[in-house]
């Protein structure tokens, strides 16, 4: 079984929407813990914290949504590249490097020059190099900025993309199928040893690496829609919510300094799975307006903690519990990237 044709569709404005509003969303998110653990609240932001942090976790529904795009996109680019470049492997490397890099390499600067989680943290000189690769997941490094460790599932589920297209298996959708239900699977065991042993083990990796191949499969059925390929992307689907509760209960019933709570993740990875398949398969334009926001997404995304550190040293922590709200220093803090940034998505 193929994927579905490579004849250009129409470009979906609602996932531009959808991947802006999802960066706002885990922005918004570190944002609203760092005012809620500093105090620095009042009656409104309170509330807004216990509804959208406490049980739904917006920014964990954030990123489940970007994983899924990031995958809805970039096997069928690679298939693509085959067929516009002689050398398509080559054409794919590049464009992932300089769509990725030079943002990232921007974003550790300022995270360098301006730590989010410890103001006065000075970073060894090695620590700093390794992540310039932007491979310190691999060799067990501290990451300069939090958010730096889904870049390791981006880089593996870039691998994995790639040694499909050399095996020939990139359009199977019975061979994508297998490696999404196996990643899946492999990560209930991870979640399982986790749990028996009290080993941190990177239940996240397989998980999200499985939700991109999902989005891919999503994405070749057309929504679910496609007769010849539909059963493939429904198979993903109903594995990744059968095992997302245990998953969850397993891996995230102990918190290990990170407020792992198996209920918040699971209502939040189980809502964002939700809110990304039904967008991404609906035909009219939803907040159409709101799609360049789109474009700016890995920018927001990557600078908005050394942003928010630079409002802060601007003079408007003091004022902030008394006339700021989460929205007004989540404009405050991502506007240099939607100056930065056209409104087109780079995928």
């Amino acid at each position: 079984m193929s994927s579905q044709s490579s004849g250009k569709l129409p470009r979906n404005y609602n996932l531009d929407m959808l991947r802006g509003l999802a960066a706002v969303c885990v922005a918004y998110s570190h944002l609203a813990l760092k005012m809620h653990n500093r105090g620095d609240t009042d009656g409104v932001t309170r509330a807004l914290f216990d509804v959208t942090k406490v049980f739904l976790d917006v920014g964990k529904c954030g990123v489940i949504v970007l994983f899924a795009l990031g995958g809805y996109f970039i096997l069928s680019s690679l298939q693509n590249a085959a067929m516009r470049y002689r050398k398509p492997l080559t054409a794919f490397v590049l464009h992932r490097f300089f769509h990725l890099y030079p943002a990232y390499w921007l974003s550790l600067f300022f995270g360098v020059l301006m730590p989010w989680d410890d103001p006065g943290k000075i970073f060894p000189a090695h620590v700093v190099a390794i992540n310039a690769t932007m491979l310190q997941g691999f060799f067990m490094t501290e990451n300069v900025m939090g958010l730096y460790w889904t870049l390791q599932i981006n880089l593996t589920f870039y691998a994995l993309c790639v040694l499909l297209f050399l095996m020939g298996r990139a359009a199977d959708l019975r061979v994508v199928t297998a490696a999404t239900v196996a990643l899946f699977g492999f990560a209930a065991i991870l979640s399982l040893v986790r749990y028996k042993l009290g080993i941190k083990m990177p239940v996240a990796l397989p998980l999200m690496v499985g939700v991109c191949f999902l989005a891919s499969l999503w994405k070749a059925s057309d929504a679910g829609r496609n007769r010849d390929s539909r059963y493939c992307a429904w198979i993903a689907v109903g594995t990744f919510y059968a095992m997302l509760l245990p998953i969850c209960l397993l891996a995230y019933s102990h918190d290990y300094g990170f407020e792992e709570t198996w209920y918040r993740y699971a209502i939040s990875y189980g809502t964002g799975m939700t809110v990304f398949l039904a967008v991404s398969a609906m035909k009219r334009p939803v907040l159409n307006r709101l799609a360049p926001l789109g474009g700016a997404s890995y920018a927001i995304f990557l600078c908005h903690p050394p942003s928010m550190r630079l409002s802060t040293g601007s003079g408007l922590r003091q004022p902030i519990h008394r006339c700021s709200h989460p929205s007004l220093w989540l404009f405050l803090s991502s506007w240099p990237s939607h100056a930065a940034w056209p409104p087109i998505v780079l995928f």
